[in-house]
């Protein structure tokens, strides 16, 4: 069975305001489990970039960066979600209560972000070769309960999401989404997500660092802490189209069918404000 392993890890804490810095989701994608790496060069970005060559990675960042207005809406975004889920509860007896808090909303972005990252890099492999399996690992967070619930659901949704990513995209190279078509085979049963601090994730400790020096590379990056030169040394070691910018994604209102299916639901008018 052709197995994609995607490791992730993350840089910076989950923005809710302006004033916050950075996040960086990365993950790091082969289809062998990356062997020993030899002495691990945490402060050398060229360690890392000969490292990915060495393993035919795959590497993907996702990243969300604060500006002007961010805080207003996201607020504005998580508050109508937790509205939303007291009243449908309340009138349904449908899903589960909200209570997202600042921690939650903070994993919210953080979910948000990584499923972003795992799928954009399982989308890439795909017009390569392949793939019938998922094996995700993740470095451990200090999530509840509830909270770690999130992200598993959200995985498990890969197969759709990475199915609409490549239709919304078809048109411009409608033979490579025919390709994609026949090489993605991944359905919610062949994926398996765990924990770093989890026997599942026995053999992942190698994949976990180069995510981890990923995203501690691209966060100096995105900070101006060395310029744009980790970015071009990733260009010239040929990973190109590296990241992705979704803080607006973060931000944007809640998708209309999610809206729409609450109203119906519920029975109550949209939400304002």
């Amino acid at each position: 069975m052709a197995t994609l392993f995607i490791c992730g890890d993350e840089s910076g804490t989950m923005p809710l305001h302006e004033a916050d810095g950075p996040f960086v989701a990365a993950i790091v994608a082969t289809v062998t489990k990356p062997a020993n790496l030899g002495q691990v060069k945490k402060n050398s970005s060229a360690w890392l970039v000969g490292k990915l060559r060495e393993n035919s990675a795959c590497p993907f960042v996702v990243y969300v960066k604060p500006g002007s207005g961010y805080g207003q809406a996201a607020d504005g975004k998580f508050t109508k979600m937790e509205i939303m889920a007291r009243y449908r509860k309340l009138l349904t007896g449908k899903g589960t209560l909200i209570r997202l808090g600042e921690g939650g909303r903070r994993n919210f972005v953080w979910s948000h972000a990584m499923v972003q990252a795992v799928a954009r890099a399982a989308v890439r492999h795909a017009f390569e070769g392949p793939i019938e399996r998922l094996e995700i690992a993740l470095d451990q967070k200090t999530f509840a309960k509830e909270q770690k619930a999130l992200p598993m659901k959200s995985f498990l949704l890969l197969p759709r999401q990475v199915q609409d990513i490549v239709e919304e995209c078809s048109w411009i190279d409608p033979a490579a989404a025919r390709s994609f078509r026949a090489n993605f085979r991944v359905t919610k049963q062949s994926i398996s997500v765990c924990w770093s601090n989890e026997p599942a994730a026995a053999g992942s400790e190698m994949g976990l660092t180069l995510a981890d020096r990923l995203a501690h590379h691209y966060y100096r990056h995105l900070t101006g802490r060395n310029g744009n030169s980790f970015e071009l040394q990733m260009q010239a070691a040929g990973f190109r189209d590296l990241a992705l910018d979704i803080t607006q994604l973060i931000t944007r209102p809640m998708n209309r069918q999610v809206v729409e299916r609450w109203k119906m639901d519920t029975g109550l008018p949209e939400l304002q404000g």
